[in-house]
């Protein structure tokens, strides 16, 4: 069956592939072969979360993954912020005090 893989979208993007249910495992696991010598089988997860039936519904899940990040992300960069606010401050007392030390 043709699905599209989601699982690592964020780096290398959503792509399309020839998948069999790994019924013996898991109804909801899929198996796509491998496609060159030297390659291995891949496993998903997951119908709508690693792996999906329609383009959609993989762009759809993609365009969460990313709006997701771009949260975390923000949320990262406001922390970093406040620590690199820390630093200078604390930079900024310690050479008002290497200063008035000098001129005594």
């Amino acid at each position: 069956m043709k699905v599209w893989i989601t699982k690592y979208a964020l780096t290398t993007g959503v792509y399309e592939a020839e998948a069999e249910i790994c019924k013996n495992i898991s109804t909801s696991m899929i198996c796509v072969k491998p496609t060159a010598p030297g390659d291995f089988s891949q496993h998903f997860h997951g119908e709508g979360k690693d792996w999906h039936h329609t383009q959609e519904g993989a762009l759809k899940k993609a365009l969460e993954m990313v709006r997701r990040k771009r949260k975390a992300m923000y949320k990262q960069q406001e922390t970093i912020d406040l620590v690199e606010a820390k630093f200078e401050a604390r930079l900024w007392d310690l050479q008002d005090a290497q200063k008035a030390a000098a001129k005594t």
